[in-house]
């Protein structure tokens, strides 16, 4: 396999085990190290990307078909008549289906020295599949905590917290890591984008971790490219993109494996106001065709207009918003 290798001063072409920027070929490599995850051990982006970005972080594919939504559902066109028809269509969902999303009287609560601190305190929400919900909060109010706990790299001190009917608290830490990698896509405020990858290769990277990159996982990113508008960027590194541009790119990134869930921390946190704005509309319309779940974590009340649910996190607890 050839991949693009870039090194300090130019990129050459060539095998895994060239030297970057040099054209010299390194050692032979041995075997890859064993992996619970991945049968034969890691992939080879997942190689070049190790030490770039938590592992657990990054997901990877339950089924990989070619772009497709996987619910009827388009996204409704602004105004209020189209408002009404998505919140009867919230209603009834709520009245024929679990909820996707449960907290149960969720609490969180940190050691600090001698004393306690309490991030969440008995908090119970409920969000539909195929929601978007809004948490505002300033800084400090466990916004980031809650996407923590949703995705099982904490655990909650007291209470559950389940996603699909499962309680991820009970799960095993290898079984949380593989929930994140089937089912979660993650959204983060600074891209989180992998340096030595290309563009292409950053959205191949969650579906090589379960080696599921064939025809239909490559088609299915192309496709993606194509529809967050850098169809003719896949040969481009993250730094050679604006800030705009590699949030596009990571988004895509975040539905390439069709997750259930994708969590959003501050993803406008570090774009200009246009930017911010056209990536809004990019989760929101994605979002709403796959008909994914979405849960956002942010100080900006500028996105409340996507939202179906909006909460404000303070004082421990999550207080639904009136609409």
């Amino acid at each position: 396999m050839h991949l693009r290798v870039r090194g300090p001063d130019r990129a050459v072409r060539g095998p895994i085990g060239v030297r970057e920027g040099t054209g010299r070929s390194a050692p032979a490599p041995g075997p890859p190290p064993a992996s619970p995850d991945v049968p034969g051990g890691p992939a080879p982006l997942a190689s070049r990307a190790r030490g770039q970005v938590h592992a657990d972080l990054l997901t990877a594919p339950e089924h990989t078909g070619a772009f497709r939504s996987r619910s009827s559902r388009a996204r409704a066109p602004g105004g209020s008549a189209a408002r009404a028809v998505r919140d009867l269509a919230v209603q009834w969902r709520r009245l024929m289906s679990p909820p996707f999303v449960e907290l149960r009287r969720v609490s969180k609560v940190y050691r600090e020295g001698d004393s306690e601190r309490v991030v969440l305190h008995e908090v119970d929400v409920a969000i539909e599949r195929g929601e978007i919900a809004v948490v505002l909060g300033r800084s400090g109010s466990g916004k980031s905590t809650l996407l923590n706990l949703l995705a099982g790299i904490d655990l909650p001190t007291a209470g559950a917290v389940l996603v699909d009917g499962i309680d991820v608290a009970r799960l095993g830490e290898r079984e949380r890591t593989l929930l994140r990698r089937r089912r979660v896509g993650f959204v983060f405020q600074f891209f989180n984008l992998i340096p030595l990858l290309t563009v292409a290769e950053n959205l191949l990277l969650p579906l090589e971790l379960t080696a599921q990159a064939d025809a239909r996982g490559r088609a299915r990113a192309q496709a993606l490219l194509e529809r967050v508008g850098l169809a003719d960027r896949g040969d481009s590194f993250p730094d050679r993109l604006s800030g705009g541009e590699q949030q596009r790119v990571a988004i895509a990134r975040a539905l390439v494996h069709d997750p259930a869930l994708v969590l959003a921390d501050e993803p406008t946190g570090n774009l200009d106001a246009d930017s911010a704005r056209s990536v809004l509309d990019l989760l929101d319309g994605l979002a709403r065709e796959l008909g994914t779940t979405v849960v956002m974590v942010t100080h900006s009340r500028e996105v409340v207009g996507l939202a179906d649910r909006v909460f404000l996190a303070q004082h421990g607890r999550l207080v639904e918003q009136p609409r």
